[in-house]
């Protein structure tokens, strides 16, 4: 179908406005065409021309280094016809050139090729200032191999028209997924042969594996378009076990004699009578026409089913919305407790425990650097050149040892920031003195750092280490390691609990939180059985537990089991501050909220990596490195105007304010992504969803469960007695 006359059987009532887009597209893949004979025809006469100047240094004919620069001089050229080479082999390429959508991948292929060709042959032409005008050339000669061709694609197929039916040319539309990634899409395409439904994302995270459905069009009975209510069933399955709800708008619907399927797209009734036609066109009979009065399909069809193992115990109903699913059973078996026999430990005491840590993180961020900071300055050579160069390394340091300080204070709850903090407060007192030329003071730049990182790791092992229920006095923040490799941590804070786990394949994962004050149970107890057991968290996550020793807590409609060494002891710490726990002090969203704050989440979540499915990421965290560099710039050059007198700071003020401001609104911007992020870690679940298993502590949310009895019943007395 390439340049060719026609895109296939065309009744005659519809060959006017086909042909009439066939010509724009043939319009503007003839100008890719001809942009790349021309690009190529610049490469070799540039190569002619440079090889008739004279190459300087050149040896003489027949000589072996004369072959070396000959084929140097030629390469341009080389690559430039070897990319029309390349573009003539894939367009006899049939699954690239049938489909308009896969016509794309040929210019990126040739304009890579043509675009080093003519980087090379401007360097033949300009010399050594080609390095500046390639800069822009290179990209843009790829951008522009692939523009007439993506033109093309849009001249053929957009807007959608129905007549496209009565042509063989193939369609594919995106479903209105309210959230994607430029690197996968879900669609339906309409050929000769089927209509084809792939899902991989819907508005959630993605799959590893595509979700699909074929329907041939001599199966289709039925087509039409109605408005979606958006509280209707799921109409797809992924791969993973989730369910996408039907958003609010206009949907095809399909038919066929044992199913039904909608899909929520955009052009709906123009799709469904573009669908009429092709079935007309490759089977000879018009499908029959349904009705649009917006009633609710009696038999929604998923667009895949995956099969689940027989003991899975996840289910895709019980009153959840389909983005959460798989979900665990809503009943479980009664079970019978039995004693740990293991009495939790007491811990240090919170006041060993807050002077020790408070001794060391203060001179790891406080004491280190204002040794740095004092002996810089007094060892400092006064430069007649510079001689404000010493108030400058004082004035410097100081600075950001009392930014240092303000961030420990504020993090003064969360232990594991403490490192990151002492190395913002001595880092910079480490390069005041690496500008020094005194070799004492360079070293002890060094030693700083060292000392300063050391001493804030011992002040959060205090916390870290010898877990007691002495911690559930505290409101700091305490990590649990769980048990298992690369699964994850627990982060039991003042009035949450955070379930970090640890970066998985696809992207998309959220944290999961617990309000302590909604806490109602604290459980200890074990997984066992024959199998490896696992527990499904909200959107398509599953935890799997190892036999042993596990946690179970359930807040609100959540409920967690999570495998930790010393359930005992975890559930006496929960159980202490989930008395003293505040609720949390926001209004809780809506469901129309619910969707718009999941869909903003799991897309910030997902990055551009990992098979092109993406990968989870840090939600802005690295916002604050990136804010590092022009903060640390912007104030070291405030320093040094002040430090100056402020004489001569006209550029200098106007890159002071440029490098802070830039600083500033990277961390406004972290901070408002995190927030955001804690609303969605808060939510896993939305308004009004029923409980995530059973909650009952009589019975097991899941058959291999095994409760413990003792020394937690009287404790789970005394918080139920404070709440």
């Amino acid at each position: 179908m390439w340049l060719g006359v026609t895109s296939g059987r065309v009744p005659e009532a519809s060959i006017a406005v086909v042909s009439a887009r066939w010509r724009r597209a043939k319009f503007w893949l003839g100008t890719c065409v001809a942009l790349h004979l021309a690009l190529a025809a610049f490469a070799v006469g540039a190569t002619v021309w440079r090889y008739r100047q004279g190459v300087e240094g050149l040896p003489d004919f027949g000589s072996k280094a004369l072959g070396a620069g000959v084929y140097e001089l030629a390469f341009p050229a080389v690559l430039a016809v070897l990319s029309l080479v390349v573009g003539v082999w894939l367009v006899r390429k049939p699954q690239l050139t049938r489909s308009p959508d896969s016509w794309i991948a040929i210019p990126l292929a040739t304009g890579v090729l043509m675009a080093a060709g003519v980087g090379g042959a401007m360097v033949h032409v300009m010399s050594e200032s080609a390095g500046n005008v390639n800069f822009v050339l290179i990209p843009g000669v790829i951008a522009f191999a692939m523009l007439p061709v993506y033109l093309a694609f849009r001249a053929l197929l957009r807007p959608l028209v129905a007549e496209l039916g009565d042509s063989t040319v193939p369609v594919i539309l995106q479903v209105r997924a309210a959230s994607k990634k430029w690197w996968y899409q879900d669609s339906i395409r309409v050929d000769t042969e089927s209509v084809r439904l792939a899902v991989r994302s819907g508005d959630g995270r993605p799959t590893w594996g595509e979700s699909t459905k074929e329907t041939p069009l001599r199966d289709v009975a039925a087509v039409g378009a109605r408005s979606a209510t958006g509280d209707e069933p799921p109409w797809a399955w992924l791969s993973d076990g989730r369910g996408l709800s039907v958003p609010p708008g206009e949907a095809l619907v399909v038919v066929t004699a044992t199913d039904e399927q909608l899909v929520p797209v955009h052009d709906a009734e123009v799709l469904a009578e573009l669908l009429r036609r092709r079935v007309r066109l490759v089977t000879g009979r018009m499908p029959s026409t349904l009705d649009t009065d917006g009633a609710a399909s009696p038999n929604p069809g998923p667009a895949t089913e995956p099969a689940e193992p027989a003991d899975s115990g996840t289910e895709k109903a019980a009153g959840h919305v389909p983005e959460v699913l798989p979900a665990p059973p809503r009943t479980g078996q009664r079970v019978t407790a039995t004693s740990s026999g293991t009495v939790p430990p007491a811990g240090p005491g919170m006041v060993f425990r807050g002077v020790l840590s408070t001794l060391l993180g203060g001179f790891g961020v406080i004491v280190a650097p204002v040794v740095g900071v004092l002996l810089t300055r007094s060892r400092a050579v006064v430069d007649p050149e510079a001689p404000w160069l010493s108030e400058w390394v004082a004035g410097f340091g100081a600075l950001w040892l009392t930014i240092g300080f303000l961030l420990w204070v504020v993090s003064i709850r969360v232990p594991r920031r403490w490192p990151w903090i002492g190395l913002i407060s001595s880092v910079p007192v480490a390069l005041a003195a690496w500008f020094s030329e005194d070799g004492l003071v360079n070293d002890a730049g060094t030693v700083i750092v060292v000392v300063a990182l050391v001493a804030t790791v011992l002040a959060r092992l205090v916390w870290t280490r010898r877990l007691g229920t002495d911690l559930a006095a505290s409101a700091s923040e305490v990590p649990v390691r769980l048990n298992g490799q690369g699964i994850g941590r627990l982060l039991i804070q003042r009035d949450r609990i955070v379930f970090d786990r640890r970066k998985t394949g696809a992207g998309g994962h959220v944290r999961h939180a617990l309000a302590l004050a909604d806490l109602t149970l604290a459980q200890p107890g074990e997984t066992a059985g024959a199998e490896v057991p696992t527990w499904p968290l909200p959107g398509g996550s599953m935890l799997r537990l190892r036999r042993g020793p596990a946690l179970r807590l359930v807040a609100g409609s959540q409920q967690w089991i999570v495998p930790v060494l010393q359930p005992d002891l975890i559930a006496e710490i929960v159980r202490g501050r989930a008395a003293r726990a505040r609720p949390l002090g926001y209004r809780a969203p809506t469901v129309e909220e619910w969707h718009r704050l999941r869909r903003w989440s799991v897309s910030a979540t997902t990055a551009a990596r990992g098979r092109g499915l993406g990968t989870a990421q840090a939600i802005g965290n690295r916002l604050l490195l990136i804010a590092m560099f022009p903060a640390v710039f912007g104030t070291m050059l405030l320093t040094v105007v002040f430090g100056r007198g402020l004489t001569g700071i006209g550029t200098e003020l106007f890159v002071i304010i440029v490098a802070l401001l830039l600083a500033v609104a990277l961390v406004v911007i972290w901070y408002r992504r995190r927030s955001a992020l804690i609303l969605a870690e808060d939510n896993q679940l939305p308004p009004g969803s029923p409980s995530w298993g059973d909650p009952r502590p009589d019975r097991a949310p899941i058959p291999a469960w095994r409760p413990w009895s003792a020394p937690t019943a009287s404790s789970e007395a005394r918080v139920l007695t404070a709440k």
